[in-house]
């Protein structure tokens, strides 16, 4: 994804579209005030039931609170 993207203030509605397709969406990112939440509620719920979400990056980039309401839901897998 682009810088353009992640800095874009209509992120959600953008940023969310590719999960859709993920069967398996990993992240390798720096923490940084531009990925600082990067995940947050709309990119888990645009996720297939079955996909699993894999952050090997560190942990700000996903807004926690969504990921475990995401799981909660079985909106992923995991």
């Amino acid at each position: 994804m682009s810088r353009e993207i992640i800095r874009d203030e209509k992120r959600p509605a953008r940023w969310s579209r590719p999960f859709s397709f993920c069967t398996v969406a990993r992240l390798h990112a720096p923490l940084t005030a531009q990925t600082r939440h990067l995940i947050d509620a709309p990119a888990p719920a645009a996720m297939r039931p079955t996909a699993i979400l894999a952050n090997t990056a560190r942990g700000g980039i996903v807004d926690q609170p969504a990921l475990a309401a995401a799981l909660h839901a079985r909106a992923i897998a995991a």
